[in-house]
């Protein structure tokens, strides 16, 4: 189990963090992106950081305004922290963090020609950099590598090209407190709701906006 979330101010990201180490405390992972300077920053770590220790780690990145994050759990296969097997996975021209579990990552990972790790997640922004060659912008190879997708996935999605942040779900969870632009995989009150599945959403300084669709087939519902 993992965990999801983002924000577009550090305190509550760092808060946001401490309430999703409950899905994850082997490792975790941040991409903050800075719209104003064009640039964005990822980092990793082993275990848990607490608050001291994160505005330590991330002291040159408060000044961006989109910060997300992820929290791992050790899988069955990775016992031992390595930063190659730890969110968020990278391609090209993708950054992606994901939580839930893909049933088809094998048969994807055989249509990719590429050197990737053996966490299922990793398949994703691969997929997203062979999608681009049948797709004419963001939306549209965001749309058909999720129909690819068989599983459970709450993702945030990064273009490396376009400097902008998309939101997915399938199956797997993801709230969001649109009043505060804030979106998690642990709800922690009322005000956070279910993000809807099979939408494509974009986070933005002005909040998140739904800009597309998948097709999508979630074996089960998750509240």
């Amino acid at each position: 189990m993992c965990g999801i979330f983002g924000s577009l101010d550090y305190d509550a990201y760092k808060s946001i963090y401490a309430d999703n180490c409950v899905r994850g405390n082997f490792a975790g992972g941040s991409l903050y992106v800075n719209h104003k300077s064009h640039n964005y920053s990822i980092s990793k770590w082993p275990g848990v950081l607490h608050d001291s220790d994160l505005d330590c780690h991330d002291k040159q990145y408060i000044n961006h305004d989109i910060y997300l994050g992820h929290t791992q759990a050790p899988t069955s296969m990775i016992r031992a922290y390595d930063e190659r097997t730890t969110h968020p996975f990278v391609s090209k021209d993708w950054v992606v963090a994901h939580n839930g579990i893909l049933e088809n990552h094998l048969e994807l990972r055989k249509s990719i020609n590429s050197d990737i790790c053996s966490v299922d997640s990793a398949v994703i922004p691969e997929l997203l950099q062979l999608c681009m060659q049948d797709t004419v912008d963001d939306i549209d190879t965001i749309s058909l590598m999720a129909s690819k997708l068989k599983g459970t996935f709450g993702c945030w999605i990064f273009s490396r090209v376009n400097r902008e942040v998309y939101i997915i779900r399938s199956g797997s969870t993801i709230y969001t407190n649109k009043k505060k632009n804030e979106f998690t995989s642990t709800r922690t009150t009322a005000s956070f709701q279910p993000l809807q599945e099979g939408e494509i959403y974009n986070m933005t300084q002005d909040g998140l906006k739904s800009v597309g669709d998948f097709k999508y087939s979630s074996p089960f519902f998750v509240l």
